[in-house]
């Protein structure tokens, strides 16, 4: 309960909370941020150090900067050689759009596909 409690708690945090740790990593436990550190090792070593036993350890973004996050699907092509691709996946996407190296090494002719005129969105 302790836990959901702490989510909850750090749900309704200010902008001004964010500034604070923005960038760090951060370990709450009953509804108070414990321990900060700019990386996930030193935290560790701040909480072994305190002995505080289980808290909620999550990574605040800077507010400052723009983060988006984007679905990466990792596909291993098996074939002459098996090797893994990364792609971004667009769920809402009508068109996927990969590599001509890739269509190459699935021997698709990618030339005979359908042309399709795509656009940035810029003009």
């Amino acid at each position: 309960m302790a836990k959901e409690e702490d989510k909850k708690w750090r749900n309704g945090w200010t902008h001004k909370d964010f500034k604070k740790y923005g960038g760090k990593y951060i370990a709450i436990k009953d509804k108070h941020v414990v321990a900060s550190a700019k990386n996930l090792e030193e935290l560790e070593q701040r909480l072994d150090a305190m002995k505080v036993g289980k808290v909620i350890i999550e990574f605040i973004e800077d507010p400052s900067v723009v983060v988006i996050y984007r679905p990466i699907l990792e596909v291993e092509i098996r074939g002459i050689e098996e090797k893994w691709y990364r792609f971004i996946v667009d769920s809402g996407a009508d068109i996927s759009v990969a590599p001509r190296y890739i269509c190459d090494r699935l021997n698709l002719t990618w030339y005979k596909g359908e042309q399709v005129e795509m656009r940035d969105g810029s003009d």
